[in-house]
């Protein structure tokens, strides 16, 4: 292999081939050695951009894991927060029900504070309901990632093979043609 492509680039410098039948020879296999040079640049093009790609798709995958994270934090200090205004709300309520004068422990009073506790329970639901649907978003669109980010390293493989196969195939038929002058 050596010999042939010291052969392919003694033809290109000047003074390479001997005589006229000799610069045919030298130029048709220096046609050869660039045929296939161009087809591993092609396949090493291929294999490097889907590595690329699949490297920009696993970034993006762990910027939606960051955010799955965020939304899920943001959510839990909301219901926190949601249960702190919740409570003072009802302290509120039982201090100006009981300056008031009235019993807290029976009727009204006890509905209007357990109205209040229900819906302080409704809004923490919401809260993580909320959450849990941002937070399946972003799982799913890291999952998505992370699939394109294989799906493109598995192109980029195929990409490069089949660089290789026809610029295989580009030098056999030069290879042939040069070998029996057809």
């Amino acid at each position: 292999m050596c010999e042939f492509i010291t052969t392919a680039l003694a033809a290109l410098t000047p003074g390479g081939g001997a005589a006229a039948a000799g610069t045919a020879a030298s130029l048709q296999t220096a046609s050869l050695v660039m045929t296939g040079l161009g087809a591993v640049t092609s396949a090493y093009g291929a294999y490097q951009q889907g590595q690329a790609q699949g490297a920009a798709m696993e970034a993006q995958a762990k910027i939606y894991e960051v955010q799955d994270a965020d939304s899920q934090r943001r959510a839990s200090r909301e219901e926190r927060l949601m249960r702190e205004q919740g409570a003072r709300i009802k302290g509120r309520q039982r201090a100006v029900l009981g300056a008031s004068g009235v019993n807290l422990s029976t009727g009204s009073p006890m509905d209007v504070i357990a109205d209040t506790q229900r819906s302080i329970e409704m809004d923490a639901w919401t809260i993580r309901e909320n959450a849990g649907r941002e937070s399946w978003g972003y799982q799913s669109q890291a999952s998505i990632s992370k699939a394109g980010a294989s799906n493109a390293r598995q192109a980029g493989y195929f990409g490069a093979g089949s660089n290789l196969l026809t610029g295989a195939g580009m030098v056999a038929d030069k290879w042939y043609a040069y070998k029996y002058g057809v």
